[in-house]
């Protein structure tokens, strides 16, 4: 016969705090469009929301000065107020009360846009879009922004699809969870971005993509956090070339 003992042991669990700043800037060589810095204060607990921050100072600066950021209040993010110049490597300023965050990125060039495939879906009046390559290219480091309004005049966006091209392969990337599949009726518009990665700026999404849609396989590590290239606040700023088109779903 065999004899246990158990102990009754109470657990408390309190919130994971998560203080500091996140700063999301993503900037396009030679285009005002698109152009856009979220400033977000991460205080409540994890995954709650971020609080943008209105009246942080931005300054992006170029080969020939200085450009300011100034706030939207519809989008939450600062654009610039003129397109950014012909330069290799910019500089970015975030001043928020007396706390100074600065970061500097090297312009990513990008190759010319891949054919994207659009494949019908039975008899039905809808198509979906098939996967841009297989998210492997030796040669470059890339990601696409699709853009997608169901009904003309095309004044608001229904969804948005983002996908990656790395110049390596990840086991995590290789072993993804299943994802829906993008689903879209016909008439309606997509408005195509593509824009170059640096090396860096590629080890940063595959961190947080490693993080969120590729999580959930034997192989993935344990949780960590994704390290930006700001100091002292959470997120990551690019610079990249950007090229854009439209198409209509008929």
């Amino acid at each position: 016969m065999l004899i246990a003992c158990e102990e009754r042991i109470i657990w408390t669990d309190s919130p994971t705090q998560i203080d500091g700043i996140n700063i999301q800037a993503q900037i396009h060589a030679n285009s005002h469009y698109g152009n856009q810095i979220f400033v977000n204060q991460v205080s409540e607990s994890l995954n709650g929301p971020f609080e943008p921050i209105s009246d942080a100072v931005i300054s992006v600066w170029d080969a020939f000065g200085e450009i300011e950021g100034i706030y939207n209040e519809t989008t939450g993010s600062y654009f610039l107020e003129s397109n950014i110049m012909d330069s290799d490597t910019i500089t970015l300023s975030v001043r928020i009360d007396d706390q100074q965050f600065e970061s500097q990125a090297i312009k990513a060039t990008v190759r010319p846009l891949e054919t994207i495939r659009i494949d019908t879906i039975g008899n039905t009046d809808s198509v979906r879009i098939a996967r841009l390559d297989d998210g492997f290219d030796p040669q470059q480091n890339a990601m696409y922004k699709l853009s997608v309004a169901y009904d003309a005049p095309f004044d608001s966006l229904d969804a948005i699809y983002y996908y990656y091209i790395f110049n390596t392969l990840d086991i995590n990337q290789i072993l993804r969870p299943p994802q829906e599949p993008s689903i879209i009726p016909f008439g309606s518009r997509i408005v195509i971005e593509k824009y170059g990665i640096s090396e860096n700026h590629a080890n940063y999404l595959r961190s947080a993509l490693v993080e969120t849609n590729w999580n959930g396989n034997i192989f993935y590590s344990a949780n960590a956090n994704v390290e930006g290239n700001i100091d002292g606040a959470f997120g990551y700023f690019s610079y990249s070339e950007m090229l854009r088109d439209t198409i209509l779903i008929e």
